[in-house]
């Protein structure tokens, strides 16, 4: 099972965390892990090509071989960085709906309200 955790704080998403392997098939051969990395990493990209974040402006950790992910914005980006980055996170939970609509024993999503 994959775990996916999107932080908000007052109803703006400020980052996610995703954890483990989803299990649907073997490593190399698992469509959903596969599915769930790529809008991890699509969504990672686009805050920084699309929505012009500076890296410096991220908190991020990644370990491939553990299935793990996290993304967190700092409170530093301006109004318009902010509203293209709700977009993205928007996006991100759209994917992540749809798989959970076809694999909801393989991904779960939940909202941690964050400080």
């Amino acid at each position: 099972m994959t775990y996916v955790t999107l932080f908000k704080k007052n109803d703006i998403i400020s980052g996610y965390e995703i954890k483990g392997h989803a299990g649907y098939r073997p490593h190399g051969e698992d469509i959903v892990c596969a599915a769930i990395s790529i809008l991890g990493y699509t969504a990672l990209n686009s805050l920084i090509e699309v929505a012009n974040i500076d890296k410096s402006s991220l908190v991020y950790k990644i370990i491939d071989d553990e299935g793990y992910m996290k993304v967190n914005l700092k409170e530093d980006i301006g109004y318009a960085q902010s509203q293209s980055t709700q977009i993205i996170f928007q996006t991100l939970i759209i994917g992540l709906r749809l798989l959970n609509e076809e694999y909801k024993e393989y991904i779960s999503i939940d909202f941690e309200e964050v400080d």
